[in-house]
């Protein structure tokens, strides 16, 4: 059976190395093969777990008000990368923390003189057997082939046939009513529960949790049928506004964030960087030579070489990291927690200006002589060289300016 689990794990007895000036604690352990609550985990499960756990963000557990009160986790402290198996001991990982974060330097000290106090909570998804007296966890997470089944059509599966009906359906005893029948669940009762706007069902909520025991009965049907036209047309709401969103804020050319969407969020990211003492890094790039590129291959082709580059940009970049088309042949990247040092900030963004020019897109100059495409960019810092999301953006552009001036297909830091 597959249930929610809640882990706490420290590395009490770990070996760790800390690197303060990059800000990176190495060798942390995520979960082990025995847990505080006494379940055991297979390897195997988590030797197949270590993507689960590559580039999860960790949070500091604040409690709000008493050590009691209910947490808050929204100051981020890292992420966690390099995770790897160690056979007869479990998973460990790097924790690449923020230097300037208020805990860092409490974080160095714990690890290298008293290792218990670096932990984690987190939550696992996992299958579950039984040996004797011991709880054993024989795999963890939600397998990508389980997630690409659970998108559902209507009349497919047990919900889906449930909901094409088009009202609140209530199971006493899944795995012996109707459709249920002859399948394993892990609750005896639960409803389905279609979200319908103008006869269309547009979602299905499985309710599978009662507060008093037994089964689910009328009572509860009537409430939720009542409870499923207000959701119904909520829901039909979300999806017309994040469809509106979307469209108000996605470069239909590039598939790029717009820059309507960069001046929304540009200014919103530097005040959360300010707020917990962050780097935030601005890059802004420029395509090399765009109109002589049009001027050879025609305007279709430049739109088509827009769409690369974009694409190549996208991929290049990290999944935290906002990359928009600014107008025209000019991108920008907002990188959150990223500071200005080579391998960092400016290495990301060398980075992907080898790409784009590794991709190989092809003109002739006014001279008629064979080029490649290629991009510059100009790359600031807050707080080390600007302290306003203003200064920040002229401060990048200062340096894409001396990019440019400088012989272009580079970049430069402020």
């Amino acid at each position: 059976m597959a249930e929610l689990l809640q882990e706490f794990v420290d590395s009490r007895g770990v070996t760790m190395r800390v690197d303060r000036s990059l800000g990176v604690l190495r060798g942390v352990k995520l979960i082990g093969l025995e847990s505080r609550n006494g379940r055991r985990y297979r390897e195997s499960a988590l030797e197949q777990a270590k993507s689960l756990y590559e580039e999860s963000k960790v949070n500091v557990n604040h409690p709000k008000d008493g050590p009691l009160a209910p947490r808050d986790y929204q100051d981020r402290l890292g992420v966690i990368r390099g995770v790897e198996f160690r056979s007869g001991e479990g998973l460990f990982g790097d924790l690449h923390f923020n230097p300037k974060h208020p805990l860092a330097e409490q974080l160095a000290w714990d690890a290298e003189h008293n290792p218990r106090n670096v932990g984690f909570s987190h939550n696992v998804l996992a299958r579950l057997s039984r040996e004797g007296e011991m709880t054993v966890v024989d795999g963890e997470g939600i397998d990508r082939k389980i997630l690409e089944k659970a998108k559902m059509r209507l009349g497919e599966g047990v919900a889906g046939e449930l909901a094409e009906k088009k009202r609140v359906v209530i199971v006493r005893e899944a795995g012996n009513d109707g459709p249920a029948a002859g399948r394993e669940y892990n609750r005896r009762s639960y409803m389905i529960v279609p979200l319908v706007h103008d006869s269309e069902v547009i979602g299905v909520l499985c309710v599978t949790e009662r507060y008093h025991d037994g089964p689910f009965d009328e009572n509860d049907q009537a409430y939720m049928e009542a409870f499923s036209e207000m959701a119904g047309q909520i829901a039909y709401n979300c999806l017309q506004y994040r469809a509106a969103d979307e469209l108000a804020t996605i470069d239909e050319g590039t598939q790029l964030f717009n820059r309507r969407h960069f001046n929304r969020v540009f200014p919103q990211e530097v005040i959360r960087a300010k707020r917990y003492k962050h780097d935030l890094t601005l890059a802004l790039i420029d395509v090399d030579y765009f109109k002589l590129y049009n001027d050879s291959n025609g305007h279709q082709a430049g739109d088509r070489a827009l769409a690369i580059v974009s694409r190549v940009l996208k991929e290049s970049f990290r999944e935290a990291d906002i990359v928009v088309r600014y107008g025209g042949e000019e991108f920008a990247v907002i990188m959150p927690e990223t500071s200005r040092a080579e391998g960092n900030g400016v290495g990301f963004v060398d980075r992907a200006r080898s790409m784009v020019e590794e991709a190989g897109l092809m003109f002739e100059d006014a001279q008629g002589n064979a080029r490649t495409l290629t991009v510059s960019g100009g790359v600031a810092t807050l707080p080390q060289q600007a302290d306003s999301w203003e200064d920040l953006f002229e401060k990048a552009d200062q340096a894409l300016y001396r990019a440019k001036e400088s012989g272009r297909n580079r970049i430069v830091g402020y």
